[in-house]
């Protein structure tokens, strides 16, 4: 059996010759490849309800293995906060053996905000500006003029 491909190439030879050939045999073989890619589209359709399901499947175990990791990451996070506890407890510095030297590492200051409004502007960074699509269709829609904008339509394949 011809690709879609194959068969939507030979419809547009097809059409061309149109009107070098015989009416009958034309209408004939046009109906004909249209059965045939009737019949692909039906094909197709099937193979993307099947990738489509696959998709969510796939979707579902990504989740599934989100939360798993968020699991064993709030294990390791607790295992750590229970031995500095323990550390501080036991006012240990330092464990040393022939695999693992573990040790309460003192990280660099870092700021925690209290409140962000009481803070003076000159802390504050200026931010690029950033374009707004949603504003940008709201005005076109509404009859203005975008410079260096446009409204276009896409095609999408609906399968039912």
């Amino acid at each position: 059996m011809a690709t879609l491909y194959e068969l939507t190439s030979n419809y547009r030879k097809l059409q061309l010759l149109a009107d070098e050939t015989d009416p009958e045999v034309f209408n004939d073989t046009m109906a004909s490849i249209d059965d045939a890619i009737q019949d692909k589209a039906i094909g197709y359709a099937k193979v993307i309800n099947s990738m489509a399901a696959d998709v969510a499947d796939i979707s579902e175990e990504i989740k599934r293995l989100q939360a798993r990791k968020n699991a064993v990451e709030n294990n390791i996070n607790r295992l750590k906060a229970n031995l500095i506890d323990a550390f501080h407890t036991a006012d240990i510095n330092q464990v040393k053996d022939s695999l693992f030297t573990i040790k309460i590492r003192h990280n660099p200051a870092s700021v925690h905000m209290i409140d962000d409004k009481e803070v003076p502007v000159d802390y504050y960074q200026p931010q690029p500006m950033k374009l707004s699509k949603t504003l940008i269709k709201k005005a076109l829609k509404n009859g203005k003029e975008v410079p260096g904008a446009e409204l276009t339509h896409s095609e999408s394949l609906l399968i039912k």
